[in-house]
């Protein structure tokens, strides 16, 4: 035998260690001689190589964890029941084959994961009188929960799979202290009516399973605060309420308790060319006298067509028949009509032929916006003229599973109209929201609202049919919502200057959208929209052209605001239109430094498309008018972080090749908050759409510079198993892995993110003010990457922040002195921030008071532990400001009360050293441990029950929630949330 593992038991024997760490070892035994380790208290063999415990380890009678995470055991000897002290077991990752009998005598047992190839449990597992978090992996396909685990009187987490066809044990349900609970896998699940008994249920956690329905006794647990899950894995209309939140789903399960009815409705959307037939073949559909020389649509237009179901004819289905403009300019906004569920009509002309029809161009937009879900029914108009011709075989190769399949129909004599029935009813009766029930109240204001014939009503008028219908306010905000989410109407209930009115016919907004979008003015004023001018396009005398009012010409040019059409500039009276700015690419400025910075440091990302995106650049160029410089042309725009001194050049190299540069002293937070933007956009926009992301090697070769390129999701692998250099399979050279991730040489490595250094180098600036612009240089990087730390924060906390603010900070009162002696018995004042980037501050309001036990500061350490690290700079980087370093008063007092009040966060994470419940495990050298992320995000969801306990009405002293560029939630201050809503604009 090795006496490698000889020797580290030796040591630990000889310093008298209660830590032995045998992680990543490769030897596959461990020798008796553990048994002498009478102090140990930690038996450490993550990601080893070793498969069997000795009997001795039954000698350790101080043992209280043992973590083989990651590991090789295939089973526990029986003497693992004399651990009478062992508190955790993990054996997550480990080819376990059988569990003993015995491990249910280690009565001391809080936290154990279970992993391996066994079917069942030994009896007896209700003699853990004191567990209280069980995670049961996939792997162990348990068939049935063994005796007496519906009475763990402790259990407050459990994580486990269902059972093949998608059911949780009955035992689960009967569990009475149970908080927490999540379904592993991918696969079907089915929650019973017994879910509503979980009493205690804070969080429900559904992780990645398909959920085709959710009982409505969900809304009938008093404490449930958290539901997680995939929201294009819920069935509608469950998905579009999940992702309005937690009261907005609840809401709609409680009134479906009440009274709902079952619905069978559909969404049925004709697209294609213009001039193809589409509202032809809507009108053969309801009967109607086909009508020659009919007048081509402009925006949609709407109607609805029952007819039987196929398996119950007593049914009838409800198909929603939107048809659609096909003339280019409106496509844009049609877009954002396209939803989920719903079923595609591509209609053609055959005699254009089967390119000039753009049928491929049609498949993959819907591709792209929907995703593999979509179903498109093909359908040949003129079918009596000409027999149509069109590469099916290889359109069904190329879009299966979406593509359904063509069908052959003349408007004019009805030939087809019968079979093209049939088959959208057959396929409509497949959807899985067919029978979904909705509360009979709920339905009757929609259909109320379908009676008005004017295109919209003010809320005011949608409120008295709430009332009529005796909807109560959660559930008038959450119908309105929800007819918003499936394009019924189109409401914007957050924004203060939409909320007032609804609009009922979504062709009437679309086609006012159309007419500025068609604008020969705007178009030639490289895509400058003066505010001026909208009365001649809205009030046009044209023949043709609908008149829109005057008091809703600011409601229209907010609505572009909103679906990310245009914005305003700064001079308020003109907005730029990014669909209509100029082809020609400008000259690019990039910023030359030197006084500034040592260097001008770059960082690059290609991002490679599957297929054209329509629209990217100039949705890019909205969202991201925060760091306008009014350059920006058709296939790419150039942006600048003014505080930083930062830049940024987006362009399309060719349409399906997007590339972002950034250079500046400190590039890194610009670069990714501009990448989660471009990310969020593509996953947001067009589901569909498959992208990989490059890093371009930063090499020169003598005819230029290299073309290699390095995987990012390859570049992060290396950095977590400690790479430090990586070869260019191009120009073969090495390349240090920081310098291709952050721009920065390899002098300075990882440590410019390092909290202590950046407090460090701000105190020494304050002290000495001699070199100015190096000074400036230094704040802004510093402040740069406060930044990027704050923003990795809520990327981590991404699900956890959309309900509840993420900056908190706390101070003890009334008392002024922090004494960790007397932690639990004081009282504690938590307060909020506002999350503006750049600009973090606390709010005005007084705070929330509180005492909690030292139980939950345990909880919620390793969170405030890490959010005081990062808040302590926000004051010390805000104060040294246009005059370098000069304090006001006022400022430096500011500085001094909140450093105090961050200072107590970290302190109270450091309570009663060595009392924690387990010792500090080191890392594990070459293999990735997300260990600490998993508590810091435990410790948010202690702060935010906290939050929710203090706070019932979610006030959150006043801060509003709002969309980052980057596709972050930010909790904002009434001052900063007007960046993100102007309101109305004066015209």
């Amino acid at each position: 035998m090795s006496t490698s593992v000889l020797d580290r038991i030796s040591e630990a024997d000889r310093t008298k260690s209660t830590v032995l760490s045998l992680a990543g070892t490769r030897e596959t035994e461990l020798p008796a001689t553990v048994g002498t380790l009478r102090r140990l208290r930690t038996l450490d063999l993550r990601h080893s190589q070793i498969r069997t415990l000795p009997p001795a380890i039954g000698a350790l009678s101080r043992l209280e964890v043992i973590d083989a995470n990651g590991g090789a055991l295939t089973g526990l000897p029986a003497e693992i029941g004399r651990l009478h002290r062992l508190r955790e077991l993990d054996l997550g990752g480990c080819p376990v084959r059988e569990i003993p009998r015995q491990l249910w005598e280690c009565a001391a047992l809080r936290r154990l994961r279970l992993d391996g190839d066994y079917q069942q449990l030994p009896p007896g597992i209700g003699q853990l009188r004191h567990l209280e978090w069980l995670y049961i992996e996939p792997t162990c396909r348990l068939v049935w929960l063994p005796r007496g685990f519906s009475a763990l009187p402790s259990l407050q987490e459990l994580a486990l799979a269902p059972a093949p066809d998608g059911t949780l044990a009955g035992a689960v349900f009967r569990l009475p202290r149970l908080l927490r609970l999540t379904v592993l896998g991918d696969g079907p699940v089915r929650l019973p009516p017994e879910t509503g008994q979980l009493s205690r249920l804070r969080e429900l956690d559904l992780g990645d399973a398909v959920v085709t329905d959710l009982p409505t006794e969900l809304a009938d647990l008093p404490d449930l605060i958290t539901l997680r899950a995939r929201a294009d894995r819920l069935a509608e209309p469950l998905g579009e309420l999940y992702r309005r939140g937690l009261p907005a789903l609840l809401s709609y399960l409680r009134d479906e308790g009440r009274d709902g009815v079952p619905l069978h409705e559909i969404k049925v959307l004709l697209v294609g060319e213009g001039e193809v037939g589409k509202s032809s073949l809507v009108g053969a559909l309801h009967r109607h006298p086909f009508l020659v020389g009919r007048p081509t649509t402009h925006g949609i237009e709407l109607s609805r067509l029952a007819l039987p179901h196929p398996e119950t004819p007593e049914v009838d289905i409800t198909l929603r028949m939107w048809d659609f403009g096909g003339q280019e300019v409106y496509r844009i906004t049609h877009q954002f009509f396209f939803s989920r569920r719903s079923l595609y009509l591509l209609v053609w002309k055959p005699r254009q032929g089967q390119d000039e029809n753009a049928i491929e161009f049609w498949l993959r937009l819907i591709r792209l916006r929907i995703g593999r879900d979509a179903r498109v029914l093909i359908v040949a108009t003129h079918g009596d003229e000409r027999q149509p011709e069109i590469d099916l075989p290889h359109l069904r190769a190329k879009f299966a599973p979406s593509l359904l399949g063509q069908w052959v129909v003349d408007n004019a004599s009805g030939r087809g109209v019968t079979q093209i029935e049939a088959e959208l009813v057959r396929q409509a009766a497949r959807f899985p929201q067919m029978g979904r029930r909705l509360s009979k109240r709920w339905v009757a204001v929609r259909d109320a609202l379908a009676t008005f014939t004017e295109p919209q009503i003010p809320y005011a008028t949608y409120h008295a049919l709430c009332v009529q219908h005796q909807l109560d306010a959660d559930a008038e905000r959450t119908l309105i919502e929800l007819l918003h989410d499936l394009g019924t109407v189109v409401h914007f209930s957050g924004d203060d200057g939409l909320r007032d009115i609804i609009v009922l016919q979504p062709e009437w907004l679309t086609r006012a959208i159309g007419y500025v979008l068609e604008d020969s003015r705007t178009r030639a004023d490289g895509g400058v929209l003066d505010h001026a001018r909208l009365r001649d396009i809205w009030q046009s005398p044209a023949p043709g052209r609908e008149r829109y009012p005057t008091a809703y010409h600011p409601y229209f040019l907010r609505l572009m605001e909103k679906f990310d059409v245009s914005y305003r500039l700064p001079e308020n009276d003109r907005s730029l239109v990014a669909q209509l700015v100029p082809y020609q690419k400008p000259e690019v400025p990039w910023q030359e430094t030197p006084l500034r910075m040592p260097r001008v440091n770059t960082v690059s990302l290609i991002c490679e498309l599957s297929d054209e995106a329509p629209g990217l650049i100039s949705w890019l160029t909205v969202r991201n008018y925060r760091f306008s410089t009014g350059l920006h042309w058709r296939r790419g725009v150039f942006l600048r972080h003014r505080a930083y001194h930062l830049d940024a050049l987006i362009q399309l190299d060719d349409d399906r090749r997007l590339s972002l540069v950034v250079k500046g002293g400190a590039p890194v937070y610009f670069f990714s908050i501009l990448r989660d933007a471009i990310e969020d956009l593509l996953r947001s926009r067009w589901p569909g759409l498959a992208y990989r992301l490059l890093v371009p090697c930063v090499n020169t070769l003598a005819d230029g510079p290299c073309r290699g390129t390095f995987p990012l999701v390859a570049l992060d692998g290396f950095l977590r198993e400690n790479r430090t250099v990586v070869a260019c399979h191009t120009c073969l050279q090495d390349i240090d892995l920081w310098l291709l991730l952050t721009g920065f040489p390899p002098e300075q490595g990882p440590a410019f993110a390092a909290l202590a250094r950046q407090e460090r180098r701000i105190a020494e600036i304050e002290r000495s003010i001699s070199a100015v612009h190096a000074t400036v240089g230094h704040l802004e990087e510093i402040a740069s990457d406060t930044a990027l730390l704050l923003h990795g924060i809520r990327r981590m906390l991404a699900v956890e922040v959309a309900d509840c603010p993420a900056l908190v900070s706390i101070c003890e009162v009334p008392r002024s002195r922090y004494n960790p002696a007397r932690l639990v018995t004081h009282q504690f004042q938590l307060s909020l921030w506002c999350e503006f980037p750049d600009q973090q501050h606390r709010c005005t309001h007084p705070g929330y008071p509180f005492t909690r036990s030292r139980d939950w500061f345990l909880r919620a350490g390793p969170y405030l532990e890490r959010l005081a690290m990062v808040l302590r700079l926000i004051p010390l980087t805000g104060a040294v400001t246009g005059l370098l370093g000069v304090l006001e008063p006022a400022r430096a007092a500011e500085m001094a009360r909140l450093k105090a009040e961050i200072d107590l966060m970290g302190a109270a994470t450091n309570l009663l050293p060595g009392d924690r419940d387990t010792p500090p495990r080191p890392a594990v050298p070459g293999s990735p441990d997300a260990a600490f992320r998993g508590d810091e995000v435990a410790g948010f969801r202690a702060v935010r029950e906290l939050l929710f306990a203090l706070d019932p009405a979610r006030d959150f002293a006043g801060l509003r929630r709002v969309v980052a560029e980057s596709g972050d939630y930010l909790w904002v201050c009434p001052e900063h949330y007007l960046h993100y809503d102007p309101g109305l604009p004066e015209l």
